[in-house]
């Protein structure tokens, strides 16, 4: 008989730490009710757990996540045995992979043809990679080449996603602006000194200020970005309903 699902409130007792940074207050998730649930085998006095394909490790809205959904599986698997730390950060990125899915259907954001593309790309790299027949399947776990092609390109396509909604969405870039490079010479030319009078000179001059001012400025803008993201990510993960299965 199947442990009904349970939504988990604030309490020290069951929070995780890791957990506490993904899943939106005021649902937290006990480490041990994650590893101990129905479905999954603790090894004793080890790092290692054992779990079954079947069982449901979380639930973002509606969608259901299993364990093939935190990596590519064969057909033929039933369980897999994987250390604790391992499953909950597979566990957490498939979490945020759904979550930008999601949110990215909810708001028609798709992906552009340069990206779709890139998606092919993706999948020739791993071909290229595995240098297996699409169909082979290996005596480890991790499913066939077109399985773990189907994965990759699932998550590459997250992070597209990703990057797409945050270009509508946030008003920042993760690259120097031309804008930026500008402003911060005519902010601090004095650091630069005098340019040459003769125009090839000056102009060939400038560009390495450019360049050395775009090197400058390129970690704090990314710096910037990545908050903003991570900002942006924390509202969706708020607005989101994810419940973990104890």
């Amino acid at each position: 008989m199947s442990t009904p699902q349970r939504r988990l409130t604030r309490s020290k007792r069951s929070a995780a730490p890791w957990f506490n940074r993904l899943v939106p207050r005021p649902i937290y998730v006990s480490t041990v009710a994650l590893l101990c649930s129905a479905g999954t085998v603790v090894h004793a006095q080890t790092n290692l757990v054992t779990v079954r394909t079947t069982k449901e490790l979380a639930k973002v809205s509606s969608q259901s996540l299993y364990l093939r959904d935190l990596m590519p599986l064969n057909a033929t698997t039933t369980q897999l045995t994987i250390s604790r730390d391992q499953l909950l950060h597979l566990l957490r990125r498939a979490i945020e992979r759904e979550l930008l899915i999601q949110e990215a259907g909810r708001l028609g954001v798709g992906l552009t043809a340069e990206q779709q593309s890139q998606l092919d790309t993706v999948r020739q790299a791993t071909v290229q990679r595995e240098g297996d027949a699409p169909g082979v399947v290996h005596l480890n776990p991790q499913g066939t080449l077109t399985q773990r092609i189907t994965f990759e390109q699932r998550e590459a396509r997250a992070l597209m996603l990703r990057a797409n909604l945050v270009a509508r969405l946030v008003a920042t870039t993760a690259h120097v602006t031309r804008e930026q490079v500008v402003q911060y010479y005519q902010e601090h030319q004095s650091e630069f000194g005098t340019l040459p009078q003769d125009p090839a000179e000056r102009e060939i001059a400038l560009r390495q200020v450019h360049l050395t001012i775009r090197k400058r400025l390129a970690p704090i803008v990314r710096a910037e970005y990545e908050q903003r993201v991570q900002e942006y990510l924390q509202q969706i993960k708020s607005a989101a309903v994810i419940v973990i299965n104890p």
